[in-house]
């Protein structure tokens, strides 16, 4: 009889598990803590990537990078970089590195992003530096974070989309 009521208990024990696991631990994020998140990612990322310096372009950043493409899109930037495989200017260096980044991360996580550089808020799609755009559009719901960057007497706009 004792080793009946062990067994209830130990069954009651595992049930309570069970429903532990299954309503605390295996929880879906809520949804405004998942838009944070986002948010954070695509705000974070960006910092990040304009902030780091690239050694095969005499050490300017990102951001000087994008601004000299920006300036000399024409002539695919006038910052020279030195790579294995020769010497590329700003613009391709940058879509060069763009591609391994995203790839490195947001395609590692599988997280949907698009990544855009355009030059007028009213209309980036007509206004955009093609060369520099990475991903694909989102269709639903998404998460933007948009960086202003000045040059010689404009402004351009680098923005990330991650798409839910």
């Amino acid at each position: 009889m004792e080793l009946m009521g062990l067994a209830i208990v130990v069954i009651l024990l595992s049930l309570a598990f069970l429903f532990v696991v299954r309503f605390v631990i295996l929880k879906e994020p809520s949804d405004t803590r998942q838009s944070f998140q986002e948010s954070e990612l695509a705000a974070n990322f960006l910092n990040t990537m304009l902030e780091t310096n690239a050694p095969e372009c005499s050490g300017a950043t990102m951001s000087a990078l994008f601004q000299d493409c920006a300036m000399y899109y024409s002539l695919q930037g006038r910052i020279t970089c030195d790579v294995p495989l020769g010497r590329m200017q700003s613009c391709e260096f940058l879509q060069a590195t763009q591609r391994d980044l995203f790839a490195k991360t947001f395609d590692v996580w599988k997280v949907n992003y698009f990544f855009e550089v355009y030059r007028d808020p009213q209309s980036p799609a007509t206004s955009q530096l093609s060369l520099l755009t990475q991903g694909q559009e989102c269709t639903g719901n998404r998460r933007l974070k948009v960086q202003p960057l000045p040059v010689a007497g404009s402004t351009i706009y680098l923005s990330l989309h991650i798409c839910s």
